[in-house]
């Protein structure tokens, strides 16, 4: 419901719209992660490097760019912490 009205739907959208959404999220995760296991068979656990592999294709080149862009984000967060845990120490 939020991640829809971050995308500019109403505050409160319909109840099947937000299902049918869903419906839509679950089904692309979960088809990531079943491409990105098959790079691995024998592999139990997913790895940045499998979702990498999953969406290197032309067609997935946007979500690459954003997990990406995420990951980075991610890496700023973790030293920004890192940081501040640092000068509250002194």
């Amino acid at each position: 419901m939020h991640l829809m009205y971050a995308f500019g739907d109403v505050p409160n959208p319909a109840p099947d719209s937000v299902g049918v959404m869903e419906e839509i999220v679950i089904e692309y995760v979960l088809d990531l992660c079943q491409t990105a296991l098959r790079r691995m068979p024998s592999k139990t656990r997913l790895q940045v490097d499998d979702l990498r592999w999953a969406l290197r294709h032309e067609a997935d080149a946007k979500e690459l760019g954003r997990l990406e862009e995420l990951l980075f984000l991610h890496e700023e967060i973790k030293r920004a912490r890192a940081e501040f845990d640092v000068d509250n120490g002194m």
